[in-house]
């Protein structure tokens, strides 16, 4: 962001876009807390085989990511609050079909990819925006809202395990999709940071490529009334698609690379736990009910929320490369936390062991967040973040799947944590690349200015 200094506001919205974006991440992060849950159920309901619902179930978080490439740029293009109002209507509207649903499988994942798309443009996207909305207390905003969006997936898994005792399985996907509609209100209380979005102009005359002619040449917020709908909508999905590509110049850099597996590593971990927690609990624990499995899931939501929000509090003190060595520990002990859960045979235990789990899951989530803009700055964090979790989702499809298999050919969920922490630890490793590669470019600038020198003194 050399060369522009944003204006952020000093009046109290912000405050009120904080509360808004914890509201809609709060609701869109229960896919992830809550479909071990649908997972389970639909095993004891139906006749499908196990790889099959797990391929179902875990498309939501699968397009979510993916959606959440053109999400972020359709909001920074266009409009947070039209992004965000469309996202928690799709997320209501697939889990309000998927209730009618649940005995034709083609059908049912339809409409899991419905909601899919709905999570993709309502989750990042929410986050996002409080990061433009803040700079001095950038940190605790991230802390806050993302604490605060655990607080409200906390009660979540216990909400879905009461619809499910009562209302059975299409009853309770009926209700959790009434829930998800209500985001549709706090997005429409989202106003556009365009005092955050101005990129700066060159100061001189330099050879543009045709991409960042059409990205000058065009007012995406002042849409031309010329056009027709058909051509409005091909525009604006050539508009999305060109920032796009002018983003994935972040790839030049070592640490964008670095960042992007460690979030895929990360995410990998926050999809495949929930999915697979309460099974394991039930078979490493003798007589415990499914509604104690569950409450497994609202127990890692209490470190989660702790940790989100002393880590934002604390990211205020600390320095950018010092958030990157307390990032990387973190994922270390995530990876001890995981190994851990293979010898717990008690429900004490394993209720401990997930506490610890969510609070460095919550550091980690909101400290990624706090590295990007501090490494990219508020103008091309926005779409860094969508890179990265777009390109997630493309590799994710198959997590439920390996997970299922895992399952099928061990007869116990033991390796699959196993895999899990190879994974994370594979991702610290990489970073023991980064001075190497540092060092390795300043010896090259060295070498270009002493050369440069000497053909001058010639």
């Amino acid at each position: 962001m050399a060369g522009m200094q944003a204006q952020y506001p000093d009046g109290g919205h912000r405050w009120i876009v904080a509360i808004c974006s914890a509201v809609l991440s709060g609701i869109g992060n229960s896919i992830y807390k809550c479909i071990g849950q649908v997972y389970v159920s639909m095993l004891q309901t139906t006749s499908y085989t196990r790889s099959q619902i797990a391929s179902v179930v875990i498309l939501p978080g699968v397009l979510a990511s993916v959606t959440a490439i053109f999400a972020v740029k359709l909001a920074e293009l266009y409009s947070f609050r039209f992004t965000l109002f469309l996202g928690s209507f799709l997320f209501g509207l697939g889990l309000c079909l998927s209730s009618l649903a649940t005995n034709s499988l083609p059908v049912f994942t339809l409409t899991f990819v419905i909601l899919g798309i709905g999570v993709g443009c309502c989750l990042t996207t929410s986050n996002v925006v409080v990061g433009l909305y803040f700079k001095e207390k950038r940190s605790f905003a991230m802390g806050l809202v993302t604490s605060l969006a655990g607080t409200i997936a906390f009660f979540m898994p216990i909400t879905i395990q009461l619809f499910l005792n009562e209302f059975r399985l299409k009853g309770a996907l009926l209700l959790w999709g009434a829930v998800a509609l209500h985001g549709c209100v706090a997005a429409m209380l989202i106003r556009q940071p365009t005092w955050a979005l101005q990129r700066p102009k060159p100061k001189i005359n330099v050879n543009k490529d045709e991409n960042q002619k059409f990205l000058e040449s065009e007012t995406p917020n002042q849409p031309n009334p010329k056009r027709s709908l058909s051509a409005q909508i091909c525009f604006c999905f050539k508009l999305v698609v060109t920032q796009l590509i002018r983003d994935c110049r972040h790839f030049r850099k070592f640490i964008f690379s670095l960042l992007l597996f460690s979030r895929m590593a990360f995410f990998f971990t926050l999809i495949s736990v929930p999915l697979i927690l309460p099974q394991f609990a039930m078979e490493q624990i003798e007589s415990i009910s499914v509604t104690q499995s569950a409450f497994l899931l609202s127990v890692i939501s209490i470190g989660d929320v702790a940790a989100k929000l002393l880590g934002g509090w604390l990211n205020n003190y600390v320095l950018s490369k010092h958030k990157r060595t307390a990032y990387l520990i973190s994922k270390l002990c995530i990876a001890t936390i995981l190994l851990s859960f293979q010898f717990t045979h008690s429900y004490p235990a394993i209720l401990a062991v997930c506490v610890f789990y969510g609070l460095f899951n919550g550091y980690v989530f909101v400290t990624y967040f706090l590295i990007m803009f501090d490494t990219f700055g508020p103008v091309d964090a926005p779409g860094g973040i969508a890179l990265h979790i777009g390109l997630f989702g493309v590799c994710s499809v198959a997590t439920g799947p390996i997970m299922a298999r895992i399952r099928d050919l061990t007869g116990s969920y033991r390796h699959c944590f196993t895999l899990l922490v190879l994974i994370l630890v594979a991702s610290v490793t990489l970073w023991l690349g980064n001075p190497v590669i540092s060092y390795i470019k300043k010896k090259n600038l060295a070498t270009l200015n002493a050369t440069t020198q000497l053909q001058m003194y010639l």
